[in-house]
């Protein structure tokens, strides 16, 4: 019966019923999952509504993950998988930042307090992993520290957000 059909279409065929057959909740590489991003908005819609402190929010997806993770390399994967979530809020709330400033001097003040921002993670995520050196959790507390510093500098561009924008 594969005889009827070519290579070509037996291959496109296999490739069709390989994405059809996955899961539901399978994440794209380098996107966040989505239920991690719900997560993090549902936690910080919470902390604004309770004029509680936001930064409660860092942690929450690698925290449940770590739960689970045996070896450095699920520990810094829990990390990771944190990371895309901020990251991708991270630069949704730049350019929600961004096209509400009118003043281009103002927009160039944030440009390079973004630029900033970038140098000082690396400066200090870099100085975590050469800090733990030898040690097999060095990757990890780099990821760790990224997580913080992404999420750190996402509220602080939402309290930016919240304080330029016209009420």
């Amino acid at each position: 019966m594969l005889n009827r059909f070519p290579f070509p279409r037996r291959a496109a065929f296999m490739s069709i019923l390989a994405i059809v057959a996955l899961p539901a909740h399978a994440s794209i590489p380098g996107q966040p999952n989505s239920a991690d991003v719900k997560t993090i908005e549902a936690c910080i819609a919470d902390a604004q509504a309770a004029r509680t402190d936001p930064g409660a929010c860092i942690g929450r997806i690698s925290s449940k993950c770590l739960e689970k993770a045996s070896t450095s390399a699920a520990t810094e994967e829990c990390s990771n998988r944190e990371l895309l979530v901020w990251e991708a809020a991270l630069n949704r709330d730049y350019a929600q930042l961004t096209a509400l400033l009118t003043d281009d001097i103002v927009k160039q003040a944030l440009r390079d307090a973004e630029r900033d921002f970038q140098v000082d993670r690396l400066k200090r995520c870099s100085f975590e992993r050469i800090a733990h050196r030898n040690a097999p959790d060095a990757l990890v507390a780099a990821a760790r520290c990224n997580v913080r510093a992404a999420a750190q500098q996402d509220l602080w561009l939402l309290d930016q957000i919240n304080s330029v924008r016209p009420h």
